[in-house]
C-alpha cells in the first residue's frame, strides 16, 4: 500500500485502504491520502496493486460528506468532488496496516467532517 502512495504522500498525511461502492470508481480497492489541504484516492488494479487512477482534489472541494462510523468493523465516507459521487467503505481495523485506519478515521472526524 505504500508503494503506490509514495509519489502522492506529504509527510503530514494520514493513509488507508478503502473499498470503493462508486460509479465513479476505475476500481474497487482504493488508497486514500488526506491532510487538511488534499485528499488524493488511489485505484489499485485487482490482482498486481499497480497504480490503475489518482484523483487529487482540495479538501475545501469535498461537498455533501456524509460518514458513518457505526457500522461494526467498517464506516462509510461518502462526498461530492470532481462532479463525481464517491462512497468508501473503510474497515476499522487491518491488523496488518496497524494503527492506520483508526489515524486516518480519527483524523476524517476530527479535521475534515462537516
Amino acid at each position: 500500500m505504500n508503494t503506490p502512495a509514495e509519489p502522492y504522500r506529504q509527510p503530514d498525511m494520514v493513509i488507508c485502504y478503502a473499498k470503493s461502492q462508486s460509479l465513479a470508481s476505475v476500481t474497487n480497492q482504493a488508497v486514500l491520502l488526506l491532510n487538511t489541504n488534499k485528499l488524493v484516492i488511489i485505484f489499485l488494479t485487482l490482482f498486481t496493486s499497480k497504480t490503475a487512477a489518482v484523483f487529487e482534489f482540495a479538501t475545501a472541494d469535498v461537498l455533501n460528506q456524509k460518514y458513518n462510523p457505526s457500522l461494526g468493523l467498517s464506516s462509510t465516507w461518502s462526498f461530492d468532488a470532481g462532479g463525481q459521487h464517491w462512497r468508501f467503505l473503510i474497515n476499522k481495523v487491518i491488523l496488518p496496516l496497524g494503527s492506520m485506519q483508526a489515524d486516518f478515521l480519527e483524523f476524517l472526524q476530527q479535521n475534515i467532517v462537516e
